[in-house]
Order: structure tokens, then sequence, then C-alpha cells
């Protein structure tokens, strides 16, 4: 009679692999973890976080359209961070359709930084241009710089 109690006690039941009930769960469990995956890869929240606390100006929906037109949202967003601490206008487009141009949107920035610093006057387009001529804009900025203060001989 204590026999039949342990089988009727759900307490004392295990549940094996062959269980539809385990089963079942353990399939939502795993499409819950693919599903957080899938949001934490396609909204980059600290990326996201990150532009915020520093007031740039990027929404998390910039973010989700970066990654359909297969543009890596840190390689737009973390220059524009610093060209926004820096002080330095430059747009999130502006840096996007340079980077798809086949340019580097980080040494385009700091080529404008280093311009800014020198109080020399450096547009985006300038900048853009020098860079997708392979140069570096930052050595450029500088030998520009150079060139304006030395008296010419």
């Amino acid at each position: 009679m204590n026999a039949g109690l342990l089988l009727l006690n759900p307490m004392t039941a295990t549940m094996g692999a062959d269980d539809p009930l385990f089963l079942a769960g353990l399939a939502t469990l795993a499409g819950i973890v693919l599903l957080l995956w899938l949001f934490l890869w396609f909204f980059p929240i600290k990326l996201w976080i990150a532009a915020r606390v520093t007031k740039t100006p990027v929404g998390l929906l910039d973010l989700v359209f970066m990654r359909m037109r297969r543009v890596p949202p840190a390689r737009i967003v973390n220059p524009l961070i610093c060209a926004t601490a820096a002080g330095v206008r430059v747009s999130r487009l502006q840096l996007e359709s340079h980077y798809l141009a086949g340019g580097n949107p980080q040494n385009v920035v700091a080529g404008m930084i280093a311009a800014s610093k020198l109080k020399a006057d450096l547009p985006v387009e300038q900048a853009c241009e020098l860079d997708l001529a392979g140069l570096d804009v930052v050595a450029e900025v500088k030998r520009r710089n150079r060139r304006s203060v030395q008296p010419n001989q």
C-alpha cells in the first residue's frame, strides 16, 4: 500500500528525458534564451546607454537600422561619442555614409578633433576626402598646420 502512495505523490515522481512536459519546458527555455540573445544582438543596449549618457544623439532604432544596413554600430557610435565629447560637430549619417564608402570614421573624427585643438577649420567632407584618399587625417592636419605657421621662404 505504501508503494502505491509513492507513485501518486508528485513530489517523489522523477521527470525523465522522455517525459513530454520536460521536453516542452526545455524547448521553451531554449526558445527564451535564443530570443533574448537575438534581442540583445539586434538592439545593442550597452552602446545605446553609452550614447545616452554622453548625450550623443543616437536612438535605439538608429542602431537597429545600422545593423540592417550591415554597418557595425560600434564603428559609428564610438567615434560619434568622441566627437560629441570633444565638441566637434559631425552627424551619424555622415559617419555612416563614410563607412559605407569604405572609409574609417574613427580616423575622420580623430583628424577633426586634432584640427579643433589646433584651432584649424576642417569640414567633415574634407576629412572624409583625406581618409578616402588613404591619408592619415591627423598627420595631414598637423602637416598643414605646420606649413601655415612657418613663414614662406
